[in-house]
């Protein structure tokens, strides 16, 4: 991979960086962004996806909003996914790139899902 860019995003207190990687059949470049989010962000978004979580939590054996033990790693991919969503389109803009494809792969560090 070669040329790496760094860069923060506004406010959102945002770190990312830019490795652009080979080129891809039809013209193009494959990119992989590196998004580093703030603890706060990330409490946000697990405080709202928990509090959705459970308004319509309802699992066969608990009670209405519990939310059983089993589900809280899920939980924390939702958060990451989340956290995502909400930088990684402006990282790309930031750039100055288009997405060509949705088909975006998370690659978590193992640091990452604990």
């Amino acid at each position: 991979l070669r040329g790496a860019r760094n860069g923060v995003l506004g406010a959102k207190a945002v770190e990312f960086s830019v490795t652009k990687g080979d080129e891809v059949k039809g013209g193009g470049n494959k990119y992989t962004f590196t998004v580093t989010v703030s603890a706060a962000m990330s409490k946000d978004s697990y405080t709202a996806i928990m509090k959705d979580f459970k308004k319509n939590a309802q699992f066969p054996g608990f009670r209405k909003g519990t939310i059983p033990p089993f589900m809280l790693p899920k939980v924390k991919q939702f958060v990451i996914l989340d956290c995502l969503e909400k930088t990684l389109s402006d990282a790309v803009k930031d750039e100055g790139l288009t997405l060509v494809s949705d088909d975006v792969k998370p690659i978590l560090d193992d640091d990452q899902t604990k």
